[in-house]
């Protein structure tokens, strides 16, 4: 799975057994790469500061953080929900102002 650049980066800071020249491996577990659970939270606040999204509460779940690939998906579906919420909102305030 191909991942954001700017994903990438922020994970890769949190990830202290993932050699500098070696790729993010999508399928092996964060926690094999040195993520712990301070750290999962970290991450988390990094994320939606980086990406510009808002992670609900309950993304701070064990499988959300199986790998790469899980905690993309998670990413990805609070960016769709964050679109979804503000096209809601912009259609809101149209409604308003009509």
């Amino acid at each position: 799975m191909t991942f954001d650049a700017v994903f990438t980066g922020v994970l890769r800071r949190r990830l202290p057994l993932l050699g500098a020249g070696e790729d993010l491996p999508s399928d092996r577990t964060l926690a094999d790469l040195g993520l712990d659970s301070l750290n999962a939270v970290e991450l988390l606040f990094e994320l939606e500061d980086a990406l510009g999204v808002a992670l609900p509460d309950d993304a701070l779940r064990a499988e959300n953080f199986q790998s790469a690939d899980s905690l993309w998906r998670t990413v990805e579906a609070a960016r769709s929900g964050s679109a979804a919420d503000g096209a809601a909102d912009n259609e809101a305030d149209r409604e308003d102002a009509a």
